[in-house]
């Protein structure tokens, strides 16, 4: 987790939070804006990921109308919606935001429940990219980089990276290597997958090296040192 988390104040009354809030902001925790009065779209921060908007109090309804969903826009952060007991009554809290705190509280609360927003509206790691160390594979353009290098792997080369990246942190024999990459089974074949373990070695260098682990007379697998 990168911080500070960049905090957009939205509402007034502060009093209650104010003093938690700044003491965060002293300690690195957060990096405070605002506040401004009205949470409309217009105020919301084009920002990343690491933000997340506080309003104090429930939002002037007629000013939130419009504001973009998370399936619109990955530019719109979180919203922690902060309120006493009597704003419990309210309908559904989270038609105005992604999580509610009810105050007086503490600041480890707050804290927490900033830190939760920002790791939540974080990005999903790609299906399409498969990462181990250095070594990144793009399933859908079929390219390989090694430290934002590309590498050229041959078919079969690729299809065998693929798979042990696939399924890191266990060794297969040489036999399974040949079953389930090349959808054959071994008669007497196995030493096509030393050949093709070596030239993967080869072209990926250190990292291939050190990714790509041999265990003698048992076979080979991606394990992290």
């Amino acid at each position: 987790m990168n911080l500070p988390v960049k905090v957009l104040m939205v509402g007034e009354h502060w009093e209650r939070l104010g003093p938690m809030l700044t003491g965060l902001a002293a300690v690195g925790v957060v990096e405070l804006a605002g506040p401004v009065p009205h949470a409309a779209p217009d105020v919301l921060p084009a920002a990343g990921q690491n933000s997340v908007i506080i309003m104090s109090g429930l939002p002037d309804l007629e000013a939130w109308v419009g504001r973009p969903t998370r399936e619109e826009t990955a530019a719109c952060p979180p919203v922690l919606l902060c309120l006493d007991h009597s704003g419990l009554e309210t309908g559904d809290l989270y038609n105005f935001a992604d999580d509610f705190l009810v105050v007086p509280c503490s600041a480890a609360e707050l804290e927490k429940r900033l830190l939760r927003l920002v790791s939540s509206a974080a990005p999903e790691p790609s299906a399409d990219v498969l990462r181990f160390g250095e070594i990144t594979l793009n399933v859908v353009i079929y390219e390989v980089r090694v430290a934002g290098k590309r590498v050229d792997l041959a078919w079969m080369e690729f299809q065998l990276l693929k798979f042990l990246m696939e399924n890191p942190g266990r060794i297969y024999t040489r036999d399974q290597l040949l079953s389930a990459v090349w959808g054959v089974d071994s008669f007497g074949g196995t030493r096509t997958v030393d050949v093709h373990i070596r030239r993967l070695r080869q072209k990926l260098g250190l990292q291939g090296n050190a990714c790509i682990r041999t265990v003698a007379n048992v076979g080979y697998g991606m394990i992290e040192e």
